[in-house]
This record gives structure tokens, C-alpha cells and sequence, in this order.
């Protein structure tokens, strides 16, 4: 996903800037070595439910109506885990709507990083001027 990250003002700027921003300033995300199939599996369902009443988790009929579907069979600790995840998700957008939310996957703050991201917008605005 970083490599494929091309910002709206990508145009605008040098290659160099845009590569900067991709190594430098966005975060790394964790490597994914285990449960492929579970996350494969809530994707594919759907992190929630769309109900009459707003979101809802997912449920047991719908994950084994996946299953059924899909030709599957998941074991009982892979269906709490999607049940898990789904409830988790949830939440973590309900906590996202408050007006001081920050990013979930937003690090600590790193002057590097504060640094680079001041120093490619500086070029930025200075090529700007030169238009």
C-alpha cells in the first residue's frame, strides 16, 4: 500500500517528495504472518452489519451462512476471532467519530519524521513561488 500511495498534489511536486513522504512519513504497517484466512474471511463478510438500527456485529448465522457459501469450513476459534475483530471494529469507529479522534495507526510523535515532512513542503511552497 505505501508504494502504491499517490497523493492528490503528487502532480504538483517532485518524484523525490512524493518518495520521501511514502518512506519517511507514512507508518509501517504490522506484518500480517499469521491468520490470513481468518482476516480473508472478515473481509470477504464484512467488518459489520448494516441493520435498521445502525451497525451491528457480525453474527453466528452470518458468518455460517459465508461458510455455506463459500464451500468452507471454519474452525470455532477462527469464527470468535471474526466475531471478535467485527465487535473491535465496531468500536474503534464509534471511538473515530469523536472530534478529537487521532488515527489509529498514527505513531508517536518523531521530530525525524516532523523534520522531513517540513522539509518537502518547504520545497513544495518554493516551487510554487518559482511558477
Amino acid at each position: 500500500m505505501r508504494e502504491r500511495w499517490i497523493p492528490d498534489w503528487a502532480d504538483d511536486v517532485d518524484d523525490d517528495v512524493v518518495t520521501v513522504m511514502r518512506q519517511e512519513y507514512l507508518p509501517e504497517m504490522p506484518p500480517v504472518t499469521l491468520g490470513n484466512t481468518v482476516l480473508s474471511a472478515f473481509m470477504e463478510i464484512g467488518p459489520t452489519l448494516h441493520t435498521g438500527m445502525g451497525e451491528a456485529r457480525l453474527t453466528q448465522g452470518e458468518i455460517r451462512h459465508y461458510q455455506e457459501n463459500m464451500g468452507i469450513r471454519l474452525t470455532p476459534w477462527e469464527v470468535r476471532t471474526i466475531r471478535r475483530l467485527s465487535n473491535d471494529y465496531m468500536y474503534a469507529s464509534w471511538l473515530a467519530e469523536k472530534a478529537d479522534a487521532t488515527p489509529c495507526w498514527q505513531p508517536e510523535y518523531d521530530p525525524g519524521n516532523a523534520a522531513i515532512v517540513a522539509k518537502s513542503l518547504k520545497q513544495y511552497i518554493r516551487d510554487l513561488a518559482k511558477l
